[in-house]
């Protein structure tokens, strides 16, 4: 604002009050000055927030597909694991069906 246009009328009222009325267009034109500069804060405040805003959802959004890609992983890794197990209990099964096989018979005494 930093100025006000002088206004009709405003001849009569300075030459009545001329040091009262200076003060208070003074003090008008920094209430003024004041206001602004604090929307002026409110507003950059405003747009950082926007902008923090908009950060905070692209990481949300890339940290789901980081999220998304583990667990798709982590499924593939616990089916292979469930098939590595079936396999090696059928090995250590067929292992001890041949040892078995192969140790004399200590029953017979």
């Amino acid at each position: 604002m930093k100025a006000l246009a002088a206004m009709p009328g405003d001849q009569a009222l300075s030459s009545a009050f001329p040091e009262e009325l200076d003060l208070a267009l003074r003090r008008l034109a920094a209430a003024l000055d004041g206001l602004e500069a604090a929307h002026q804060r409110l507003a950059e405040a405003e747009r950082q927030r926007v902008e923090a805003y908009a950060l905070i959802k692209e990481e949300r959004a890339r940290l789901a597909a980081q999220l998304d890609a583990a667990v798709a992983r982590s499924e593939v890794l616990d089916l292979a694991n469930e098939e590595v197990h079936r396999r090696l209990s059928q090995a250590s099964h067929h292992i001890r069906a041949v040892l078995s096989a192969l140790e004399p018979d200590t029953r017979d005494g």
